[in-house]
């Protein structure tokens, strides 16, 4: 079995567990989501990257995920905390 670590990130995102769904938000805001698709699981990111993409990745498991989303989220931090900051402004 493998095993996943998260990146670790500041602490103005949080990852929130739901009943089907892992959504890490910044600053209060969804920036992105893990939710089970079919068999497998989907990583759906809820904003624009600074290219103006909305990336998705279809992880092998839910823990992979989440290690894919925090590092996706790691690589833009600076990015992420301004857009989340004027959306909650």
């Amino acid at each position: 079995m493998s095993s996943y670590k998260r990146a670790k990130l500041p602490p103005t995102f949080q990852w929130q567990e739901r009943a089907l769904e892992t959504v890490l938000r910044c600053q209060d805001k969804e920036v992105l989501r893990v939710v089970p698709l079919n068999r497998g699981w989907l990583v759906e990111v809820l904003v624009l990257d600074s290219a103006g993409n909305r990336p998705t990745f279809i992880p092998t498991s839910k823990e992979a995920g989440t290690w894919w989303g925090a590092r996706w989220a790691k690589d833009r931090i600076e990015h992420l905390e301004s857009i989340t900051r004027l959306a909650v402004q």
